[in-house]
């Protein structure tokens, strides 16, 4: 496996037509994978953290104090996982705000679907 780093957008809760998700196609010689999460305009959280998981609710990778970062189209999160935890199927991924209290809530959800080739 190479050292290649594949980044792409994902929109909250952007479904494609019917029961459909956005589609990633995931080069065999990728090592990471980087998700830009475009949050809502009411960003009122300190920080995030970020959960990937599959369709059925299994836990893949899970990074916390995300800082939210300015983007042409507002404010985004930028999520870095490993690549080769990844299999051909349905995705989520679980944003939570942390509040100043130290909570959590969800923030946002994305969905994807994996294509390996």
């Amino acid at each position: 496996m190479g050292n290649t780093l594949l980044s792409f957008l994902l929109v909250p809760g952007f479904v494609r037509g019917e029961n459909k998700r956005e589609r990633i196609t995931i080069p065999s010689t990728t090592a990471r994978i980087q998700i830009q999460l475009d949050l809502d305009q009411s960003d009122k959280y300190q920080s995030y953290r970020a959960e990937l998981k599959t369709k059925s609710g299994k836990l893949i990778h899970r990074q916390s104090q995300l800082a939210a970062r300015p983007t042409a189209a507002g404010k985004a999160i930028f999520f870095i996982a490993p690549a080769q935890n990844l299999r051909n199927g349905d995705y989520d991924v679980v944003l939570q705000g942390v509040l100043p209290s130290g909570e959590k809530e969800e923030a946002n959800f994305y969905h994807f679907t994996v294509v390996r080739r």
